[in-house]
C-alpha cells in the first residue's frame, strides 16, 4: 500500500527534484512512494534513496547543499 506524504514533504521533494535536475541528475521512482528514487547521471546509477532524508544526504554529499 502506498503511503501518502505530507504537503511539507511534497515541497521538499519538489525542491530536491528541481535542484538535482538542474545539476544534470535524473530521478526515477522505484518504490511505492514518490520519495523512493534512483538518482543517476548519464548511464550510471549514482544512488538509490529510500526517503527524503537519504535524498537530502546525497545532495549534501554531491552538491554541497540541499
Amino acid at each position: 500500500m502506498a503511503s501518502a506524504i505530507s504537503a511539507r514533504d511534497a515541497n521538499r521533494m519538489k525542491h530536491a527534484r528541481t535542484k538535482l535536475q538542474a545539476h544534470g541528475f535524473s530521478l526515477s521512482q522505484f518504490g511505492a512512494t514518490p520519495d523512493d528514487i534512483v538518482v543517476s547521471k548519464g548511464r550510471s546509477i549514482r544512488q538509490r534513496c529510500t526517503g527524503l532524508d537519504e535524498i537530502e544526504a546525497f545532495m549534501r554529499a554531491e552538491l554541497g547543499s540541499v
